[in-house]
């Protein structure tokens, strides 16, 4: 229990290490004019079509603690294993000072170094691959895409019913999602478009958004997505004389 404990304060530490290094947390991601050429795009889009476009940039690392867990175990268990496989004396990680005393037999000094092989090493390296995992940049490259993936449809689902999309009159509300800290976007539809646009007709969408981050271009990005989408709502559901704009047309930043 003292182990997960001081293992869930470091994680902290490190937590609030890695915010502080972003000196530009709380400012805006896209600027002033980025925000109305989006909108604008926004705007254009809804011209052609009875769909309702919005859109939700999140900025805030992800942080997958339960892969975090699962790398600190494997390497607090593997390590002292290698060591042994190695022959490596962990004797020698102890304190220079240490030394067997006169009146210690050789089961006593074989008492030691398998106390510090299989306690304090394995403890030692839970808690600081613990921590180092949880760094945002580690936390991405060793979680895999998959769970990645998963994140960020369950991140994207939840601002869709968060920012009202599902309530639109004719249930035709489109979520396009960035996570900047995954680099991955999700479009997601209402029951209404989803039965006759596949989630698969979004790859285009999504592709535009991620090619955007990568060329640090996140305002075009959006716009070439909103583009894509709008394209395609306005083939399935073309715009009707009593439809009215039921979202705002903005970029929301979280």
């Amino acid at each position: 229990m003292a182990v997960a404990v001081f293992a869930e304060v470091f994680a902290a530490a490190v937590v609030r290490l890695a915010a502080a290094a972003h000196p530009e947390a709380g400012e805006m991601i896209l600027s002033d004019a980025e925000h109305q050429k989006v909108a604008d795009a926004i705007r254009r889009a809804e011209t052609s079509t009875s769909g309702e476009i919005y859109c939700v940039l999140n900025e805030a690392d992800s942080y997958y603690p339960q892969v975090a867990l699962a790398w600190a175990a494997a390497i607090a268990l593997l390590v002292p294993y290698l060591l042994w496989l190695s022959g490596i004396d962990i004797a020698m990680l102890m304190s220079p000072g240490w030394k067997p005393g006169h009146g210690e037999d050789l089961a006593t000094i074989a008492y030691h170094r398998l106390g510090l092989t299989y306690t304090v090493l394995p403890i030692a390296l839970f808690i600081l691959t613990y921590g180092f995992t949880l760094v945002p940049p580690v936390s991405r490259l060793l979680t895999p895409r998959r769970v990645r993936r998963q994140h960020v449809h369950r991140a994207a689902l939840e601002q869709f019913r968060t920012r009202g999309l599902s309530r639109t009159a004719n249930r035709t509300g489109v979520l396009i999602f960035v996570s900047l800290s995954d680099r991955q976007a999700e479009v997601v539809s209402d029951e209404g478009i989803y039965a006759k646009v596949p989630p698969e007709t979004w790859s285009d969408a999504t592709a535009a958004v991620i090619n955007g981050i990568k060329r640090n271009e996140i305002a075009a990005g959006l716009v070439d997505a909103v583009e894509c989408v709008g394209a395609l709502l306005a083939e399935h559901f073309p715009q009707s004389a009593d439809n009215l704009n039921e979202l705002p047309d903005k970029v929301v930043e979280l």
